[in-house]
């Protein structure tokens, strides 16, 4: 597979490379139906598209992409890693955040956080892990059952 990637990079283009290795194929550490019920799971908890769901990295490839592990192959210390990509979701979370900073509370990560948000990430390790930050507190409970 890495080989095949590899070979790919030189005949396609950016735009076929995404659409055959992270649209396209099926994923390496996940059957069929784990990778089913996960993107279904996710999509029934935050009410997103199932396309929206897209599982990316090592998990999905087989090896990583990463610049400092660039084809390292997925192995017991790698993590599954999932893009949700939501306009809704998005402006939901872009709007609690809004508010969370506006009212001085303490917020250690914001400056990481705003940072990824410029580049259009929001990562849910950056959010604020306040009791009252409610889109924290329903993610890393849906992730960790």
């Amino acid at each position: 597979m890495i080989e095949e990637f590899q070979q790919d990079l030189h005949i396609l283009n950016s735009l076929q490379v995404y659409r055959k290795y992270v649209l396209g194929g099926t994923s390496y550490a996940l059957n069929h139906d784990q990778h089913y019920k996960l993107r279904e799971e996710v999509c029934e908890k935050f009410s997103v598209d199932f396309s929206d769901v897209i599982l990316v990295g090592s998990g999905k490839l087989g090896f990583s992409l990463k610049r400092d592990r660039r084809f390292g192959l997925f192995n017991d210390d790698s993590d599954i890693d999932l893009a949700v990509v939501s306009r809704t979701l998005f402006e939901k979370v872009w709007e609690d955040v809004f508010l969370f900073k506006k009212s001085k509370a303490d917020w250690p990560k914001s400056r990481h956080f705003f940072q990824y948000l410029s580049e259009g990430w929001i990562r849910p390790d950056k959010l604020p892990s306040s009791e009252y930050f409610k889109f924290s507190k329903e993610w890393w409970n849906f992730l960790m059952t």
